[in-house]
């Protein structure tokens, strides 16, 4: 006769381990509630979690949530840019779970495509993701949004919670790596050894759309000339975005 299988047994998974964060929230064009960054140390192994997050202060308010997976940068993507750098030294190899600079991206379009989203959830004022896994040296992004045709849309004087209930502590803190792959592009655009009695890059778009915008249509009657300025260096400044995006 074989052996007997095994019983099936249960066992409890551990979450002995609480964290809370808070804020405030405060109204932007993509109706980001919050963004927060975890990162799960070297040498504590996997940690099994719960994530809840909650709003107050905005009442009836619709949630969308996603843990996202940030993974690392090729190793290719680095050295390209480090190219484009005559004095950046060869990058050293990353470290499981170390700060990781933005410039090692190289570019916005190549950090989205490392981005996995592992985990969505949607509620009203709250939302949990009750069962997690949280690999050990990886770091994780947290997004929650409002939905502006499911609820509210007004974020002023709102006020955020995130709670973790896990086996394992987790660093975490607010994750800026979108607004400043942004920055990158934006200081790309300033010409090296530029004469300051010359006009800028940016001026001298916002002319050429200004004066774009006179040849394809009169101009209003009692429209002055400083709206249509500001008006042209506001469209040029979002074309020039776009256009450096796609490059990338």
């Amino acid at each position: 006769q074989g052996d007997e299988p095994e019983p099936l047994s249960v066992s409890m998974l551990s979450a002995e381990t609480e964290q809370r964060w808070n804020g405030e929230t405060a109204p932007n064009d993509k109706h980001m509630v919050m963004c927060e960054r975890l990162t799960i140390p070297v040498g504590g192994g996997d940690i099994t979690a719960m994530l809840r997050v909650a709003v107050s202060e905005l009442p009836g308010a619709f949630l969308s949530v996603s843990l996202v997976a940030q993974l690392p940068p090729r190793e290719e993507t680095r050295h390209d840019f480090r190219n484009r750098e005559e004095s950046a030294p060869t990058p050293e190899p990353l470290a499981p779970g170390a700060p990781i600079d933005p410039r090692d991206y190289n570019g916005r379009k190549s950090w989205l495509s490392r981005c996995r989203t592992v985990a969505e959830a949607s509620g009203v004022e709250v939302v949990t993701l009750p069962h997690v896994i949280l690999c050990e040296g990886a770091t994780y992004l947290i997004y929650v949004k409002l939905d502006p045709y499911k609820g509210m849309d007004a974020l002023e004087g709102g006020k955020w919670l995130l709670e973790l209930f896990g086996s394992g502590e987790v660093e975490g803190g607010r994750d800026t790596m979108e607004q400043d792959l942004e920055e990158l592009v934006r200081k790309s655009w300033v010409v090296k050894d530029e004469d300051p009695n010359q006009e800028t890059r940016q001026e001298k778009a916002a002319k050429s759309r200004a004066l774009w915008l006179k040849k394809r249509s009169p101009a209003e009657e009692g429209q002055s000339g400083e709206e249509t300025d500001v008006l042209g260096e506001k469209t040029s400044e979002e074309m020039l975005l776009l256009l450096a995006a796609k490059e990338r």
